[in-house]
């Protein structure tokens, strides 16, 4: 079994690799940063507050 994309955004893929792994990258000109379902969730709660200061 290959890498396999599960869904794609203009910045992100989710990726569900070879061992079963859904990971996600963050791709831009210059790199790109993989990272899995624990960072994600953390990297959600942060945007959470970022949007709610925004807000405020």
């Amino acid at each position: 079994m290959k890498n396999k994309v599960l869904c794609e955004g203009n910045h992100i893929q989710v990726i569900q690799l070879e061992n079963g792994l859904k990971v996600a990258k963050i791709k831009d000109e210059t790199s790109s940063f993989l990272f899995d379902e624990s960072v994600a969730k953390d990297i959600i709660k942060q945007l959470k507050r970022f949007i709610q200061i925004v807000e405020d």
